[in-house]
């Protein structure tokens, strides 16, 4: 059975986030640890947003796989750096 996502000329918008972090504290770094590490035990692909548009690029009825990257600050330090 075949499904289509998206209309001709549709697009898919995935949001994720990156697996390293700019002026992360110690005690952060010991909480996001943890959470890859239970990631790789239960074998959850962390970079799959990265390599989503090659997954697609793979189907026989998908065509030419654009790919934009966006950076986004979050959190306190938004005021700061802006």
């Amino acid at each position: 059975m075949c499904k289509t996502v998206t209309k001709p000329g549709g697009c898919i918008e995935v949001a994720g986030r990156r697996n390293d972090y700019v002026g992360d504290g110690s005690i952060f770094r010991k909480l996001t640890d943890a959470i890859w590490s239970t990631y790789l035990i239960q074998n959850i692909d962390v970079k799959l947003a990265y390599n989503l548009d090659s997954k697609f690029e793979l189907q026989p009825n998908v065509g030419e796989v654009h790919r934009i990257e966006k950076d986004f600050i979050l959190g306190p330090m938004v005021v700061k750096l802006v």
